[in-house]
């Protein structure tokens, strides 16, 4: 009963004390450059407005949308300190039609994407892309480069090529910034068990820090080769309760022949 009112207490306290963590600023600002059209790609908003392509902005927009899935990601509208700045290209644009047996619609998108962080250790990466798709459609379909306004070439295959572009490139920067996120600790083991036996542990994120029940937490672990430190999920917990600068998780599964323990570091992913 003393060592139940000693870990209640202990809550209590916490819950009213600062809690030094990386949360606010491991959270994700994401500045997408304006996006260049390099190909003979042209669409416009509508038939009165053929002077000014709007396919860049709709790439840039699309893409906006795409990043900002994880609640730990936010793309700004102006470029702030520590940024991760994204350059889009589109390089290249293949549209093909074949009308025998029916109408078969192919398209083929060249993408590239250039990232860029600055600060103390100034960081770049480059990826590119190469999609194609096909549609099959028995009812001939209008031509959208005879017509090339918004409002058709949006439900096209063309704008679907494009689009399935931009997700590869997102799912690859999600994955490149799989180690990125809200960072904590796990503060102490409770007497507390999860429904089937699972330990359960105090953790110094809370709400305060965009920790929500349910949250999945990585505990990581770092192997050391040579002056580089190289981060490894050595377990995962799931947030149960939450309080406002902590929370009580319990154990998904965990690495048995090194165990989760106090003092070892979490991470709420942007990708979890």
């Amino acid at each position: 009963m003393t060592r139940r009112f000693g870990l209640w207490l202990l809550i209590a306290l916490i819950s009213f004390l600062p809690v030094t963590v990386e949360a606010k600023e491991a959270l994700f600002s994401i500045y997408i450059d304006e996006v260049e059209n390099e190909t003979e790609l042209k669409i416009y908003k509508d038939r009165f407005t053929l002077t000014h392509d709007i396919l860049p902005q709709k790439i840039k927009s699309e893409f906006a949308m795409l990043i900002e899935e994880s609640p730990l990601v936010h793309a700004v509208s102006v470029n702030v300190p520590d940024a991760l700045i994204v350059k889009i290209k589109l390089r290249g644009f293949t549209p093909k039609r074949s009308d025998i047996l029916g109408s078969t619609t192919k398209a083929k998108v060249y993408l590239s994407v250039n990232y860029h962080k600055g600060g103390d250790s100034s960081t770049s990466w480059y990826r590119e892309y190469l999609i194609s798709d096909a549609r099959w459609n028995p009812i001939y379909e209008e031509e959208v480069f005879k017509y090339p306004w918004w409002g058709s070439f949006e439900k096209s295959l063309y704008w679907q090529t494009i689009k399935k572009a931009l997700r590869r490139a997102k799912n690859d920067l999600y994955e490149d910034l799989a180690y990125s996120g809200i960072r904590g600790q796990i503060i102490s083991i409770t007497e507390q068990k999860g429904p089937e036996g699972q330990k359960r542990f105090l953790c110094n994120l809370g709400f305060e820090d965009s920790i929500n029940r349910g949250d999945t937490l990585h505990v990581i672990r770092y192997h050391t080769q040579g002056k580089y430190a190289y981060p490894e999920v050595k377990g995962r917990l799931k947030v149960v309760t939450v309080y406002e600068h902590l929370s009580i998780v319990e154990i998904i599964d965990e690495d048995k022949e090194d165990p989760i323990a106090p003092g070892n570091e979490v991470l709420l992913s942007i990708v979890s």
